[in-house]
């Protein structure tokens, strides 16, 4: 993923940003994605498992609310 949409998937003059706005897609639909491809995005069925895919997703998750979680106050 990061070749093409960065190291946390913030996005790169390849790919669009998979965090967007505190949002990312729905599970279903990014395990979809990465298992057909979608406009230039080719599809990673043949090297990653539905489950890995979740798992990435999953990752995504956490970054958006890392990137989204206020600093605490000093």
């Amino acid at each position: 993923c990061a070749r093409c949409h960065g190291d946390i998937g913030e996005g790169t003059g390849r790919a669009p940003a998979l965090v967007t706005d505190g949002h990312t897609l729905p599970k279903p639909e990014f395990v979809k994605t990465v298992l057909q491809g979608r406009n230039r995005m080719p599809s990673f069925a043949s090297v990653l498992s539905e489950k890995e895919i979740e798992s990435i997703s999953d990752w995504l998750e956490e970054v958006h609310k890392i990137k989204t979680t206020p600093s605490p106050p000093l």
